[in-house]
Formats: C-alpha cells, structure tokens, sequence
C-alpha cells in the first residue's frame, strides 16, 4: 500500500523487483557488481581479492554505446544514459570528475580515477556494516528512491539512490524494503509512442520498447572483466595491490 510523502510514495518493495540503472537484478541473482561485492563481505572472502575483482568488471563493462552497456541488441547507436522516456538526452557523459555511479562511468575515452574506486569500495563497506550495526534507517538518512516501470501489470523498479544500502539489505537477507517511488510518472511500455525519444530524438520503437523491457529480465549478464591498469588515473594510493 503507498502512503503519500513528501510528494513521493512510501512503499514496501520487492528486492527482487529492483533494478541498478545499468539493469542488474536485485535479490542475489550473481553477476551484480555491487551485491556480489557485499555478498563477499558476509562470506569473509579477502577484501583485496574483492577490490581486485571489482576494478576488473568495472574496467571490462565500459562502452560509449547503450545498447551495449545494457548488453541488449538496438538497431542503431544511442548514447549512454540516453533513456528514451527523458524529456532530453543527456549530454553530459558521466565523467571522471562528475559521475554520481562509477559503475555508470563507461567513457572508453577517460581514465578512472583511483580515487574513485577508492571510494567506491569504502561505500560499499561502510553500507554494509552500518546497516548490520543499525539497520536500514530511512528517516534519519533519506529513503532508497525508485522509479517505477510497468509491463503487462507487471512491476520493475529503478534504484534513483541507494544502490549500496539496497545491496547490503539483499545480502543480509530482506526480502522487502521501504523505499520512496517516484509518483508523478509510471513508465508504461504501452504508452511509449508518447515518450520524446520517439518524438524528438528519433529513437525507434523498437528500441524504446527493448531498452524497457531490460528492465524486467529475469537474470543478469555475465560482467565482462579486464586488466587492462593502464586505463586508471592513480590520482592517490590504491587500496588494492596490482598483480
């Protein structure tokens, strides 16, 4: 049931209904680069193995195309982050200096910053055993916010923010979680000849309706990995030793 909220909606979501924004299913399906990081930790697994593995899928998941970061099949290029339901594409790529996600950091062309993925890791560490020592707090540190998908009555949830507390709660075992939803608009597949990728930018229907229903898939891809070091900027110490 929702319950209105500061102009959002407060409600108990299935992990298994969630979604990071480069599509990974919540709920300990493997193959989620932030969960598996997590799930590492609660089976004691060596930290540095966990980092070390971590830059590999990062650096092997880069790609400047959509279609391919999203590891669908789309009829011609659009740009990363270039969701057709947007009023406007997103110009700005998420860059080593501004991305809010380092996982959404696909730019082919720039480096990653060391710092970055430093603090990535102590993200992820800190997520987790805050909510162990805690639990999940939303009133004292803000909701984990969704964006709601629906296809044929079915339901999908994009993680907005919060993807590291929703991975440790995955991993610790909930199965729901409270989160706010964005309620002044529900993306339906339906209604997609109506969104501004068709009408402005071009995108085919074909491919607005693929880029969607990622967003439903039952599994995750295998993540790519790489270890290619040269393709990061050492800006400060790193916390794992390079083989």
């Amino acid at each position: 049931m929702f319950l209105s909220y500061q102009n959002r909606q407060i409600a108990s979501i299935p992990i298994k209904d969630c979604r990071h924004f480069r599509g990974y299913r919540y709920g300990l399906f493997s193959n989620h680069i932030y969960e598996d990081y997590i799930y590492g930790l609660s089976r004691n697994v060596p930290v540095e193995s966990l980092r070390l593995q971590f830059i590999k899928r990062l650096l092997g998941t880069r790609t400047n195309d959509f279609g391919e970061t999203l590891g669908i099949s789309l009829s011609k290029h659009y740009d990363n982050w270039d969701y057709p339901w947007n009023i406007s594409a997103l110009k700005c790529e998420y860059t080593p200096l501004n991305n809010p996600d380092i996982v959404c950091h696909t730019s082919l062309s720039k480096k990653i910053l060391m710092s970055h993925i430093n603090r990535e890791f102590l993200w992820l560490e800190s997520a987790y055993n805050s909510i162990i020592r805690q639990g999940y707090l939303p009133e004292k540190y803000g909701y984990i916010t969704v964006l709601r998908l629906v296809s044929h009555q079915k339901n999908s949830f994009i993680v907005l923010d919060g993807n590291h507390r929703l991975s440790a709660l995955s991993v610790l075992g909930e199965t729901h979680v409270k989160m706010k939803v964005v309620n002044n608009i529900i993306l339906r597949d339906s209604l997609c000849y109506l969104w501004f990728g068709f009408l402005v930018r071009n995108y085919t229907l074909s491919d607005m309706k693929a880029v969607f229903v990622r967003y439903f898939a039952d599994a995750n891809p295998v993540i790519n990995e790489m270890e290619d070091f040269s393709l990061i900027l050492l800006d400060e110490n790193s916390l794992v030793r390079f083989p």
